[in-house]
């Protein structure tokens, strides 16, 4: 990448020492937040994966020890692969879920 930034007269400059702590499942975060997910998206599993990507999240990782990548939305591969890019799209029909999971987030958080 520095090579072809180069032919541009861009500059590359990698942060080697970029880590963010990962969140603990026993958390009460990670817990409540799993709770959430599966009562809203009775289908599917709650279960963490590694996002190799940045995100906003990594701001808030310094004044709090549970810090969820999550995205409510149900979307299928074809949506999965507009994610960021041109023509992003997901199902208009699967937008009350993700309002479902905020309401259930927010009205029962304890």
């Amino acid at each position: 990448m520095k090579q072809i930034a180069s032919k541009y007269d861009v500059e590359i400059v990698v942060d080697e020492n970029e880590y963010y702590k990962p969140f603990s499942l026993e958390s009460k975060g990670y817990a409540y937040v799993k709770q959430t997910v599966e009562k809203v998206f009775d289908y599917a599993a709650a279960v963490p994966f590694i996002l190799p990507a940045g995100t906003d999240a990594r701001r808030f990782t310094y004044i709090c020890d549970t810090v969820i990548r999550f995205a409510p939305i149900d979307i299928d591969n074809q949506q999965y692969a507009s994610v960021h890019s041109e023509n992003e799209n997901f199902s208009i029909d699967k937008l009350s879920l993700a309002i479902e999971f905020y309401k259930e987030l927010i009205k029962n958080y304890r």
